[in-house]
């Protein structure tokens, strides 16, 4: 199933501003494998069922994830 939303924040920004339109396909990791790191994905916000969060995938099992100075 593929559906529309607007985008409503500044999370995501520059990749996508707060307006956008961004179409979500449900089904691609069914058919196209796992996902990876850099994917956006839209998710439930745990503390308020009825909105949608769109987030980017920083790093799969296995990863590392830098963190600290420079």
């Amino acid at each position: 199933m593929i559906s529309a939303s607007n985008a409503d924040g500044v999370s995501m920004e520059p990749t996508i501003k707060s307006g956008d339109i961004v179409v979500i396909d449900r089904f691609a990791y069914k058919y196209f494998g796992r996902l990876k790191k850099d994917d956006i994905v839209v998710a439930v916000q745990p503390v308020n069922p009825e909105v949608s969060i769109c987030k980017r995938i920083i790093e799969v099992p296995g990863g590392v994830v830098p963190y600290g100075p420079g």
